[in-house]
């Protein structure tokens, strides 16, 4: 009984920690739409309207946003925090934008470990729409129920826009799914060394799932911050061969100066408004 109970209460936790995780990232999306990010994105993308999109960690949906001002390709948002994908769903809606939510899901506690586990619900039947906004809630590094409603269709672009857990060390409950300490503590110095552990997972999770996911000679576009010291991403990541780099670049940009808002990077206890991004699209060659 005691064990069902701290399982239910930590199932509570959970909730509550995406539901604040994506009122917060809400927070940070518009300020890097004041930054122009988003707006620089679209024209690296060239989507067209003949063709189909997954966007992997699509969030709050702020780059389907900017997309759909310009193009009128099929849409596949995916994350596996279902309050984000409420979050874009309503801004959608607000914007007269006709979606297709598709998003329940279960939290699986180990009762053992109390380790996190978000799984999506698939749902027989469901079938992806070629003229709404899709939204799935569902893991990168599995993409069961993706995969599922694809039912073996491939697509002409994959994207990547942080699709990462804490760059900076922070929680991200979206894909902490390992480990309640990043609940607990997530300063703590065993938490960040298990969410980079995480995030490079994660970013490898990407790259293996896009060859899964794209037609051949379909894109992948990769973006990511990054510290600004750093020179080539690429280092870390487990590329597979049939994945050839056509374009990479990096973009500094800069925070406005808003009352209330934090800050993007923080290095070395040092706070910036600047933030350096890196631009990769690759192209499938299998």
């Amino acid at each position: 009984m005691a064990e069902d109970k701290k399982i239910a209460q930590l199932n509570q936790f959970v909730q509550k920690l995406l539901a604040s995780h994506a009122d917060q990232w809400g927070t940070t999306a518009y300020v890097q739409e004041d930054m122009g990010f988003y707006g620089s994105i679209v024209p690296f993308l060239d989507l067209q309207d003949d063709q189909s999109w997954i966007d992997l960690g699509c969030g709050a949906g702020n780059l389907i946003a900017f997309v759909r001002r310009s193009s009128q390709p099929m849409i596949i948002g995916v994350d596996n925090n279902p309050y984000m994908l409420t979050l874009a769903g309503a801004r959608f809606d607000q914007a007269g934008l006709a979606t297709d939510g598709h998003y329940p899901y279960t939290i699986n506690i180990n009762p053992n470990t109390f380790g996190i586990r978000i799984e999506p619900k698939i749902q027989s039947g469901y079938k992806l729409s070629r003229d709404k906004i899709n939204l799935v809630v569902d893991d990168v590094r599995e993409l069961t129920a993706l995969k599922h409603y694809l039912n073996g269709d491939r697509v002409d672009l994959v994207t990547s826009v942080f699709c990462v857990a804490g760059t900076q060390g922070k929680y991200e409950p979206g894909f902490s799914q390992e480990n309640i300490i990043a609940l607990i503590d997530p300063s703590s110095k065993e938490s960040v060394h298990r969410m980079n552990q995480v995030n490079t997972a994660t970013r490898n999770a990407v790259f293996a799932q896009a060859p899964k996911l794209l037609k051949p000679g379909g894109h992948l576009a990769y973006i990511d911050r990054i510290h600004p010291d750093s020179t080539d991403l690429r280092l870390t990541l487990d590329i597979p061969p049939e994945m050839e780099l056509l374009e990479a670049r990096t973009q500094m940009f800069e925070q406005p100066d808003k009352e209330g808002l934090t800050e993007l990077v923080t290095q070395a206890g040092k706070i910036t408004n600047q933030a350096r991004f890196v631009f990769y699209k690759f192209q499938y060659q299998p």
